[in-house]
């Protein structure tokens, strides 16, 4: 059985949380991970993660493991394809 898209988050987040990430990736993950704990609506976390982390992944302030995560959350398997889809497409490149 495929485990729920929320399962799947926290799994990552889990998996990404190291000592090597900076602040503030790891401020917006933990950020996420408390929101899942508590049962907030997925979308709503999604899209927050993808609004935090954006700005970084412009500024190539993102590491790999974090920068493909965002792009993962940032595609159509959790998110519809917004205003942000052409800034995805263009990170992609960098990040796989």
């Amino acid at each position: 059985m495929k485990p729920s898209k929320e399962t799947e988050v926290l799994t990552d987040i889990d998996t990404l949380l190291a000592p090597d990430m900076s602040d503030n990736e790891r401020e917006i993950l933990l950020h996420a991970k408390e929101q899942l704990a508590k049962n907030d609506y997925l979308p709503k976390i999604i899209g927050g993660l993808a609004d935090r982390l954006s700005p970084l992944a412009m500024q190539s302030q993102l590491t790999k493991p974090v920068g493909e995560f965002y792009l993962k959350i940032s595609g159509r398997h959790f998110l519809n394809k917004g205003p942000a889809g052409g800034l995805i497409n263009a990170l992609q490149n960098k990040f796989l």
